[in-house]
């Protein structure tokens, strides 16, 4: 759980006041998944996610990029 509230950090992401997210100040609880409060920062800083397509015959690789 560190590991993840630092990584928030290393995104942007400040603390959180609500207690079940991982960017709160202190740990209460074992959290097993992202709140929504964790959510929203990610996605207030680097957007929403977007649709990919692949694009075929890229020297035999398929890379993936916006529809």
């Amino acid at each position: 759980m560190v590991v993840a509230h630092e990584i928030g950090h290393a995104l942007g992401i400040s603390n959180s006041a609500t207690p079940d997210a991982i960017m709160y100040e202190m740990y209460q609880q074992k959290i097993c998944a992202l709140h929504v409060d964790d959510i929203n920062a990610v996605q207030y800083l680097y957007g929403r996610k977007n649709k990919y397509v692949p694009i075929p015959n890229c020297q035999g690789r398929v890379p993936l990029v916006i529809k």
